[in-house]
């Protein structure tokens, strides 16, 4: 009996969220992340390929949604953090920057797309995220220091 792809795809995930945490060089877990993360969107494409089929099938319309933080601290501009996919991670980050900044309007918008396409992208920015939430959680300050990230990396150009 084989493990289905979805299974196998978050194995992989976990394993690469594992990597970044690992007691080795920054090149070394930067490797292992990729390489996981490289087989988990492989098996999620081909999984969600098998899925399109069988979806399309039973008149179903395919599609996914992203989920968006947005934090306004007063006296601050508004700030959107990048859309990621899953409902529960959006709930964490929100969690954690209401902790940091709890005189702050923190909401998050649902937008639903439906087709697939613009999946692989969705898919990577909300690795990129977790990532980074991951990197955080290491700081004296989680919540201020993923703001702080995703504020910098708007200005220079980054996905905000």
């Amino acid at each position: 009996m084989s493990i289905p792809a979805r299974l196998r795809a978050l194995a992989h995930r976990r394993m690469a969220l594992s990597a970044l945490r690992a007691n080795s060089s920054l090149s070394v877990r930067l490797a292992r992340y990729n390489h996981h993360a490289e087989i988990a969107r492989a098996l999620e494409a081909q999984g969600s390929a098998s899925m399109t089929h069988a979806l399309r099938a039973a008149g179903a319309v395919p599609g996914f949604i992203e989920c968006r933080v947005v934090i306004n601290v007063p006296g601050q501009e508004p700030f959107r953090l990048p859309a990621i996919i899953g409902r529960s991670s959006a709930s964490a980050i929100a969690s954690l920057l209401h902790s940091y900044f709890p005189d702050a309007s923190i909401s998050i918008q649902e937008r639903c797309q439906c087709s697939l396409d613009g999946l692989d992208e969705a898919l990577r920015v909300s690795d990129d995220v977790r990532a980074m939430l991951v990197d955080c959680q290491h700081q004296s300050r989680p919540g201020a220091a993923l703001l702080k990230h995703f504020k910098i990396a708007a200005r220079v150009g980054g996905v905000q």
